[in-house]
């Protein structure tokens, strides 16, 4: 799941999935549901539009 908030983007990973963008993202928090745990992540859109990979943004 993605968000954006002004230049910000948010997005709720699976904890194994967290792994392979805190290189790119910073750790904001972290939500549950049922059983699953999810790590909330924080980049920048400025960051975004710099580097080869692309977000998709749900608004």
């Amino acid at each position: 799941m993605a968000r954006k908030f002004g230049k910000q983007l948010i997005v709720a990973v699976s904890e194994k999935d967290a792994i392979k963008l805190k290189d790119n993202f910073d750790i904001i928090g972290m939500l549950s549901y049922g059983k699953e745990n999810f790590i909330a992540m924080s980049h920048t859109k400025s960051e975004l539009t710099g580097g080869k990979r692309r977000y998709r943004i749900k608004n």
